[in-house]
């Protein structure tokens, strides 16, 4: 069965893109972990749409801090390389660290109780992850592997609660970041309730 999404979302939740193929298709699974099927008139308006914007902040919150408050949180971060497979994190683990992908590609993931896994997306260079459990204290609601060799850039919970007590810029970069990805789950949500299963 596919999952089917008719493009009903702004266009400036897709990254910048040439006019469609099947790779931008499979770049958007691999991203948002959701099959895309589009209509003729989608490819229509998507063939003559020929600057597709990146939406600012979905990505990472750090790319637009102030260029000083930027240093002082990347200085804080330490380096950690991950061979393939390796996982960075599994459901229900305390939360202590956040991240930032320096290089290669992590994919957050959930399994069904048959055992299937269902993949939720795919971050790459520069994205930023693992927020959540730093913010509520509660435990990782995803496991996170990575996907051919990777370096990540770490910050511990202490050092993460230390910028953020005293830059509030932080706070502002954090609330877009999560604001702009419940925007795009309520988009998926909204599609997958409306459209028929067959």
């Amino acid at each position: 069965m596919d999952f089917v999404i008719i493009l009903t979302m702004p266009r400036c939740f897709l990254r910048e893109a040439t006019p469609y193929s099947g790779h931008t298709a499979r770049n958007f699974n691999a991203r948002y972990g959701v099959r895309l099927i589009l209509t003729y008139n989608v490819l229509t308006w998507w063939r003559t749409s020929l600057k597709m914007k990146r939406i600012p902040g979905l990505h990472s919150w750090i790319t637009d801090l102030p260029p000083d408050i930027r240093e002082a949180v990347v200085q804080s971060m330490r380096p950690r390389h991950y061979d393939d497979g390796e996982a960075v994190y599994l459901l229900g683990e305390e939360g202590h660290e956040l991240y930032m992908v320096e290089s290669g590609r992590v994919r957050s993931c959930n399994y069904s109780l048959s055992g299937k896994e269902i993949q939720y997306t795919v971050w790459q260079a520069g994205d930023c992850f693992g927020e959540l459990s730093l913010i509520d204290g509660l435990c990782r609601v995803h496991s996170a592997y990575v996907q051919g060799p990777t370096d990540l850039l770490i910050l511990h919970k202490q050092d993460f609660e230390t910028l953020y007590a005293e830059y509030h810029e932080i706070a502002v970069e954090i609330n877009k970041l999560l604001s702009r990805r419940l925007r795009l789950a309520h988009t998926v949500v909204d599609d997958a309730t409306v459209l028929p299963m067959k």
